[in-house]
């Protein structure tokens, strides 16, 4: 990209756009952070998704991709792609 152009356009929008995202991100973390060292985390097994609702398997569904797809993006150094699928999710 920088071999094509002598500059890059910056959207000054688009970064306070991208800061208010990741403070979003960084509130969800702390807050779920703080209230995970509080309480005993206790894994999921078949019983006890059988009895959640579409919706919420749906969700949990939606969050195992977004999980994998992140992983594999930090993997291979591809913050592009791990920002999608968290704005996706």
């Amino acid at each position: 990209y920088l071999q094509q152009y002598s500059f890059i356009n910056m959207d000054v929008a688009t970064v306070v756009t991208w800061r208010k995202f990741c403070n979003k991100l960084w509130n969800a973390t702390a807050f779920c952070l703080h209230h995970v060292e509080k309480s005993e985390i206790k894994g999921y097994n078949i019983e006890s998704v059988a009895s959640l609702s579409l919706e919420e398997k749906w969700i949990l569904l939606r969050l195992e991709e977004c999980i994998m797809k992140c992983t594999a993006g930090l993997e291979s150094i591809d913050l592009g792609a791990v920002t999608h699928s968290i704005r996706e999710f």
